[in-house]
């Protein structure tokens, strides 16, 4: 029921010299400083309302506590539990109140800390047995009077508030659309206290949306009404409770949880910890402001300011909003407060690669060098070909400046002599091998080789001597750390006029990303020739299970009324209706497997309708029900952006057919002047999308390749047991678009016409 927290001093061995410094300091010290520290520790204690894991308890305990840790030595800590929810009734506040009367009667408490009003109204009523010279600090909803806050040592503190009215007016400036406002809250009291607060704070708004109150619903009544919430509507959540049938009780935390789930609607909060629970955000109390204020004033009081001195405070509300659910919803930052906080916002493909795109420039520029100056060695060893030993001077004076360059390229550079005193590496090559200049001289460098890869390293380089041309070659090098890494080696031999061979010149860069990325593209092109050969194997299937059986069956009955026609010609012309009706089935068969291998109403109708088709037929052959729903669609779009759109809806609904469990899916099909966006969601088991198995499978990468090839994107929104939804986007020419009239806005069933 309760939670004692509290800090406790550490044993110490001391040695002569610690004595010896222990008396220096009595001595420098100033007496009242001494006179301090002897004095007995301040106590704090803090009484908490319910569990000690409720978001607002953990925030608050975790912004209040560190104020502390800069406090002096002498301040003690502790915290309690009140939960009246879990042990109801005055028989366990008595049983709490003796409990801390015995626990503390040997520690008294020189200030009192309540979270919540229910912990200070306890604190009120047996103040007088517990902790009558104890000054308290509330935060509260509901403040004390005044007589209260005189009385005794005096108390003080801050009042919070739920911000209904600023949200609800934000809901209209970020959505202007928005007609329902849902309110959820509840108390296991069911006294109506957060739906009264609201109903005052919003008189001035009932005329402009209508204003719904969820008061005290159990959580499936609660998830029933929020399924089937009508458009441009919103849901405010407060706080509620529930008790179950078993007698558990269900926190706040719980209850918002379904919610989201259910919710198809965005869903704005009062309180900082529901960020990031689901909620789009809105203005919050900010509990972590709570507990670093509260901590501020009673360190006030420690150090020896009266409570009723300190005027008692107000929590300040701030605009705080998930970044994920902003996307969710569509809402635009640039129609948010001004001074918005937005948390959990995704990097940006510059945040994340910036140094990737730095690295490959560098790379660049740092080959480009390397070509220069190679350009420019080879254009001096041509002119110094007229004498020979001029022309070593000066490739020898050219090599000098050319090293001093080298040290500073951020590639790996290295040249071989016809001596080992002519070998070089520059320092790019030494920080990667973490070895001296000596130990590469000569044949050195060749130690840090994969033994695999030696001989053939060796073989490329003697062939480059013979036919005096330059050499590439991919080997695997040591690094430092003892990894392998493949390194991509292009070096070019050197002569003089005479034939005298100087040595190599060359230069190696990291390639090993790149070969990964290569084994990564060769297991995808064998992934495509097997689904390939996947769907040759089912389409014969279907051949020969089903239509090559209902035609080997039509050539049985045709044979029979051949070898034995009937008597009648009633009987004649049943039989025949039997084989028509069999011909019939068989082409619609053949027919939908020609419209699966690409569809003829896309090519003649459009996307609009062979979408609608998709869904009829689907609805049909699964029995999944399919919402489809259309916008303003442009009138014409390019044959590979309808084939595109329609193959993205075919392999998501597919998706949903074999792995979701839901019954139910949406389709929706939205344009512009600038783009065609397509979304398909479904409220089914979902799935991890950073699971390294998704990540081998052909569908998602299909969708990915296809819209990378017509310039689309597409974003995915899903986890387990929270369903999925799909969004792919394409942009349009301007100046190519003719647009469909104006539709307003509709849903088609897909067993609909």
């Amino acid at each position: 029921m309760t939670v004692g927290i509290s800090t406790t001093s550490s044993k110490f061995k001391l040695t002569f010299a610690s004595i010896v410094s222990l008396f220096i300091v009595i001595l420098f010290v100033p007496a009242p400083a001494r006179a301090q520290q002897a004095a007995s520790p301040k106590r704090i204690l803090v009484l908490y309302w319910q569990s000690k894991l409720v978001p607002s308890n953990v925030l608050f305990e975790q912004s209040f506590e560190p104020v502390f840790r800069s406090a002096p030595a002498w301040t003690e800590y502790y915290a309690e539990l009140l939960d009246t929810d879990r042990f109801p009734g005055d028989a366990q506040l008595l049983v709490f109140r003796d409990y801390l009367r015995q626990k503390y009667s040997s520690q008294p408490i020189d200030v009192v800390v309540t979270f919540s009003d229910v912990p200070l109204n306890f604190l009120l009523r047996y103040r007088d047995d517990l902790f009558p010279k104890a000054p308290i600090v509330f935060v509260v909803n509901k403040p004390p009077d005044a007589n209260q806050l005189a009385a005794g040592p005096g108390m003080t503190g801050l009042i919070t508030r739920n911000a209904y009215k600023e949200n609800v007016a934000l809901a209209l400036q970020v959505k202007p659309d928005t007609r329902h406002i849902f309110v959820v809250s509840g108390s296991l009291l069911h006294d109506k206290i957060f739906e009264n607060a609201c109903r005052q704070d919003l008189v001035g708004y009932e005329g402009r949306v209508t204003i719904d109150y969820l008061t005290d619903l159990s959580i499936d009544e609660l998830n029933t009404r929020i399924k089937n919430l009508p458009e441009h509507s919103i849901i405010l959540y407060g706080w509620q409770q529930e008790m179950d049938e078993s007698g558990k009780l269900i926190e706040t935390r719980e209850v918002l949880g379904s919610i989201v789930k259910s919710a198809q609607v965005p869903i704005y909060g009062l309180s900082s910890w529901q960020v990031g629970e689901g909620v789009v955000g809105g203005y919050v109390r900010t509990i972590d402001t709570m507990g670093a204020m509260a901590a501020k004033i009673t360190l006030q009081i420690l150090g020896g300011a009266r409570a009723q001195d300190i005027p008692v405070g107000t929590i300040p509300i701030e605009p705080v909003f998930d970044w994920r659910e902003l996307k969710r919803w569509g809402i635009s930052e640039n129609s948010l407060p001004s001074g918005s906080i937005v948390k959990f916002r995704t990097p940006s493909i510059w945040d994340e690669y910036k140094w990737l795109f730095i690295g490959i420039v560098l790379v660049f520029f740092a080959q480009s060098s390397l070509i220069a100056a190679m350009v420019i060695n080879r254009s001096r060893r041509k002119r110094a070909e007229i004498e020979q030993q001029q022309a070593i001077g000066a490739l020898r004076e050219s090599e000098e400046r050319f090293r001093n360059m080298a040290d500073t390229a951020p590639v790996m550079i290295w040249v071989s002599g016809a001596d080992k005193f002519r070998t070089y590496v520059n320092q790019q090559w030494l920080k990667f091998t973490g070895r001296g200049i000596e130990d590469e001289l000569d044949t050195g460098w060749l130690r840090n080789v994969h033994p695999e890869d030696l001989e053939r390293c060796l073989e490329t380089r003697n062939a480059a001597f013979q036919l005096h041309e330059a050499f590439r070659v991919e080997y695997r090098l040591r690094r430092k750390d003892g990894e392998f890494r493949w390194m991509l080696d292009s070096g070019t031999p050197r002569f003089v006029s005479d034939g005298t061979f100087l040595g190599f010149i060359g230069s190696c860069i990291d390639i090993t990303e790149l070969k990964a990325a290569e084994e990564v593209l060769a297991n995808l092109s064998g992934q495509l020739i097997r689904a390939r050969e996947d769907e040759c194997a089912r389409i014969a299937r279907e051949l020969h299970d089903d239509v090559n059986q209902r035609m080997a069956l039509m050539s049985v009955t045709l044979e029979q009324i051949s070898l034995s026609p009937p008597d009648t010609t009633d009987q004649l012309r049943t039989q025949l209706n039997d084989v028509i009706s069999q011909v019939s089935d068989t082409s619609r068969e053949i027919h939908r497997m020609s419209y699966d291998l690409h569809p003829s109403k896309l090519r003649h109708l459009g996307l609009v309708a062979a979408l609608e088709g998709l869904c009829q037929e689907l609805r049909r052959r699964h029995k999944l029900e399919v919402d489809f729903t259309r916008g303003e669609v442009p009138a014409h779009l390019s044959k590979e952006t309808s084939l595109c759109l329609y193959r993205i809806a075919q392999e998501c609904l597919s998706n949903v057919i074999k792995h979701s469990g839901a019954q139910k899916a949406r389709v929706e099909l939205l344009g512009n002047e600038s783009e065609v966006k397509l979304l398909v969601s479904d409220s089914g088991v979902g799935f991890d999308i950073d699971s390294p198995e998704l990540k081998k499978g052909l569908g998602l990468v299909g969708m990915r390749e296809r819209l990378r090839l017509v310039g689309g994107s597409i974003s995915i929104d899903s986890g387990p047991s929270q369903g999925t939804q799909i969004e792919a986007t394409i942009p349009l020419m301007k100046d190519a678009l003719e647009y469909s009239t104006h539709l307003p806005y509709q849903s088609a069933r897909a067993d609909g016409d």
